[in-house]
């Protein structure tokens, strides 16, 4: 889930994304291509990009609350 956040927190940046993940730019690639895999397309289908957005965000305020 950390590599989805970061890639959508930097605006589907593949460049900034693997910086930020301290990760080869060429793993990140695989990474989401799994991603892509598992969610039927992120850039794809619209539909399917804003429902992964927002489970992402929802996620990250959830995670946040539980800590205080």
């Amino acid at each position: 889930m950390d590599t989805l956040s970061a890639y959508l927190l930097h605006d589907r940046n593949k460049v900034a994304t693997a910086a930020r993940l301290h990760v080869h730019y060429n793993t990140l690639r695989y990474r989401l291509r799994q991603i892509d895999r598992l969610t039927g397309g992120l850039d794809r289908h619209p539909l399917s990009r804003l429902q992964t957005e927002l489970a992402v965000h929802a996620r990250r305020l959830l995670a946040a609350r539980a800590r205080g």
